[in-house]
Order: structure tokens, then C-alpha cells, then sequence
């Protein structure tokens, strides 16, 4: 498994700050944001192997709207 760390930044609206990780295009897991001690919106997630691929990957994140 891939542990990805990172920091996220604007609006998360109003779904209980839930993100969705894409990993080349396609949604591959979803988790919570948190506020650090510095107010910084923070995520962790773990991702399959799968869904890298050899050389560049792209990695979106995106906050989850309604229910």
C-alpha cells in the first residue's frame, strides 16, 4: 500500500470536510480532513499499489458535496 500524506487547501464544504483522492483520473479512496495545530487542512490516506502507474502520476483531491 501507498501512504499519502498532504495538506489541502480551500473550500471543503459541508460534508463533514470529506475528501476524495483521484490518482490519474479516477477516484481511488476517500478520507476526512482534520485542522493541525497550525489551522492547516490535513489528510491521510492509503491507496493500492494499483493505482500508480510507472513514471508521473497525477494526484487530485476533491471535497465531497451533500450526504
Amino acid at each position: 500500500p501507498v501512504l499519502l500524506e498532504g495538506e489541502v487547501s480551500g473550500p471543503l464544504g459541508s460534508s463533514k470536510n470529506r475528501v476524495a483522492i483521484a490518482v490519474n483520473g479516477r477516484i481511488r479512496a476517500t478520507t476526512r480532513a482534520w485542522k493541525d495545530d497550525s489551522d492547516r487542512w490535513k489528510i491521510v490516506v492509503v491507496l493500492p499499489p494499483s493505482a500508480f502507474r510507472s513514471g508521473s502520476n497525477q494526484v487530485e483531491a476533491f471535497a465531497i458535496q451533500g450526504n
